[in-house]
């Protein structure tokens, strides 16, 4: 594996929007999308492999934290560690050399493989959002985890 961070072109939306619809079971819109793109402390990235595109991340920072909105890995490629790459890569490529102390991230309660990736990563529990997520007729809580980075 060999990943980087390819920041979007705004013309790339469409994609990044259809690729998360396509997974996610809360996917952003196209509209959330750009709202994104157009806040300066946003970033959005295609996550590539020798040239293969493997999955997308949208994160904010803010000053000495970062967090991390939307990420997702494209199906062929799940579970095959590209999660816990790309999350060390944004660790080790944007966040230490932006002297970030800490990144926060979101996850459905009900998505225990990610939860267990994050805590693989050094994330920790801080506290839940109650029915945050609406899933169909479904309401699931949201786990809000904190890594601290020691530059």
């Amino acid at each position: 594996m060999n990943l980087i961070f390819k920041e979007v072109e705004f013309k790339e939306l469409g994609f990044i929007a259809a690729w998360d619809k396509d997974i996610n079971l809360t996917p952003w819109t196209y509209n959330d999308y750009v709202a994104s793109y157009n806040n300066p402390h946003n970033h959005i990235v295609i996550i590539i492999d020798n040239d293969t595109i493997v999955g997308s991340m949208t994160y904010s920072i803010i000053k000495d934290e970062a967090e991390i909105l939307q990420l997702f890995i494209l199906k062929d490629y799940q579970k095959k560690g590209y999660g816990y790459q790309a999350l060390e890569l944004f660790i080790n490529q944007v966040c230490i050399p932006n002297g970030i102390a800490q990144v926060l991230l979101e996850v459905r309660s009900d998505n225990i493989w990610a939860q267990h990736l994050y805590s693989k990563l050094g994330f920790v529990e801080v506290y839940v959002r109650v029915n945050y997520y609406k899933c169909g007729d479904k309401l699931i809580d949201a786990k809000v985890m904190l890594k601290s980075i020691i530059c």
